[in-house]
């Protein structure tokens, strides 16, 4: 039979419950903690690989940053590092004097060979550029440069950087120019493209670095040059190397900007020929 208290509490298992409570409470011990519930795997895996690619992320941010910082600061160092040259080059070329032009393919279709079947006068060295071919075998180059700054320029030398070796001559298409007259040049310079180390020869007698020209502003000196070429097909920048005050550069100078110049010897045949094209000298504009 259960008993009930004053308090109408349940007497026996539950006066026995309430006792085993106070006797914990005065020795200072607490209920049993709890066992330590383990994570699962794949919660581990997951945050193992976050913090993985957050790593990967943030690298790569960083390495981006710093290489647009690397690149925009290079541009701003090479900008300073190259001031403009105190004086332009104007580059004028003769396409008439040469034999033919040599193309490295067959041209066989497109408005270039109908402007040759017409039998119109055409721009030789947009031509040219267009289709990767060069003159054959000789080209004179006329380079008149005009002097920009107050202070006297000193021409130091010309000579030629090639692009990359030369190779055997080009024999896709023969272009025969039609001759009508000589218009006899006289260089100053030459340049023997077939030789193991082309440089530029003075013809006047004269040998560098004895050549020193003197630019004024305004003031204008043309160097002409004529390039051979018989057994190799070759590409070169034309270098000129002057001082302006204690500073010696270097200007570029091409047939066209970012076209170097161009020639080839002739070769033993051709996929084609056409005769009697009509090329005129080409002038560009000041570089």
């Amino acid at each position: 039979m259960i008993g009930l208290t004053d308090d109408g509490e349940i007497m026996g298992s539950n006066k026995k419950k309430r006792n085993r409570r106070n006797n914990r409470a005065r020795n200072g011990r607490s209920r049993p903690a709890a066992p330590e519930q383990k994570r699962p795997w794949y919660k581990s895996q997951l945050a193992w690989t976050g913090a993985v690619l957050t790593a990967v992320v943030i690298a790569g941010l960083g390495a981006g940053l710093s290489a647009l910082t690397t690149d925009a600061t290079s541009r701003v160092i090479n900008h300073i590092a190259e001031p403009a040259t105190p004086f332009t080059a104007t580059v004028s070329v003769d396409y008439a004097s040469p034999p033919g032009l040599a193309l490295p393919t067959l041209l066989a279709d497109g408005p270039d060979l109908a402007m040759l079947i017409k039998g119109e006068e055409f721009d030789t060295s947009a031509l040219l550029a267009r289709q990767h071919g060069a003159a054959v075998e000789s080209l004179h180059v006329d380079v008149a440069l005009t002097g920009l700054s107050q202070k006297p320029v000193t021409i130091l030398k010309p000579h030629i950087g090639l692009v990359d070796r030369c190779g055997p001559p080009l024999d896709g298409t023969y272009l025969e120019i039609a001759h009508q007259g000589g218009r006899d040049q006289v260089a100053k310079m030459t340049v023997d493209l077939d030789s193991p180390a082309p440089k530029v020869v003075r013809t006047d007698g004269d040998q560098f670095p004895g050549f020193n020209v003197d630019l004024k502003k305004d003031e204008r000196q043309t160097l002409s040059f004529d390039f051979k070429a018989v057994r190799h097909y070759c590409r070169w920048h034309l270098m000129i190397d002057y001082q302006e005050s204690s500073n010696v550069r270097t200007k570029v100078v091409d047939e066209r900007p970012g076209t170097p110049f161009a020639l080839t010897g002739k070769a033993k045949r051709y996929l084609h020929t056409y005769k009697a094209v009509l090329p005129g000298s080409t002038s560009t504009d000041p570089q």
